[in-house]
């Protein structure tokens, strides 16, 4: 099993979303870092243990594995907590119409709630050949700073059934990301919290980037 998942499984997984996607480009360098046989079989045991025959419970079990991460933090990054996200999503209640964005994505935990959202409120999204389209390939738009967020962000979609989202590297409170004022039709973030992040940004940015009259909501917004 060992050699099976380093050897096939691994590049296996690097092919997934197809040429040219967000998520083949990031994990395109994916390895495989469990460094022993015995180590590997008890992880699968405790695995085998959790019922995992739907969508929610392996992108639930997966979204925990993140929660506990050793490197959340080290760029202001924090795991916003569900409810917040769930009472941030409710408030302005995604359509399957919209264009929503993330600029701060973190491991993406509001674009997958926002999709939860939008199969549940809208079941014809995925029955409505064009509106199957438009949200694998054009709903959900996340950019980090951080290469490994991305890997991060790219694997919790498709675990969510998201097969092709907008994922990329941007810092977007930096210059040069004017090309995307007004783009959004809804903007969800929770950003940095780090010095060189300055509060009085995060809810203007959030506010730049969705189109006039349309919602954006910023955890800076909420307390």
């Amino acid at each position: 099993m060992f050699a099976t998942v380093g050897d096939r499984v691994f590049p296996f997984l690097r092919t997934l979303g197809g040429d040219g996607s967000t998520y083949g480009e990031h994990m395109k360098d994916a390895r495989f870092t469990i460094p022993t046989a015995q180590l590997l079989s008890r992880v699968v045991d405790l695995l085998d243990e959790i019922p995992m025959a739907d969508r929610d419970a392996s992108g639930d079990l997966y979204e925990y594995v993140l929660s506990k991460i050793a490197s959340a933090g080290q760029n202001g990054q924090f795991r916003t907590p569900r409810h917040i996200i769930r009472l941030m999503v409710d408030m302005t209640a995604p359509h399957p119409s919209d264009e929503i964005c993330d600029p701060a994505s973190g491991t993406a935990g509001f674009l997958v709630a926002a999709s939860e959202y939008v199969r549940d409120q809208h079941p014809g999204v995925l029955t409505d050949a064009a509106q199957r389209k438009h949200f694998h390939a054009s709903t959900f738009h996340g950019y980090d700073f951080d290469n490994t967020m991305l890997r991060i962000v790219s694997m919790n979609m498709l675990m969510h059934g998201i097969e092709s989202p907008d994922i990329r590297y941007r810092d977007s409170l930096s210059e040069g990301v004017s090309e995307d004022a007004e783009k959004y039709t809804l903007t969800l973030a929770n950003p940095p919290s780090r010095d060189r992040w300055t509060t009085s940004r995060h809810p203007r940015i959030c506010n730049e980037w969705s189109r006039p009259r349309n919602p954006s909501c910023c955890s800076w917004h909420c307390f």
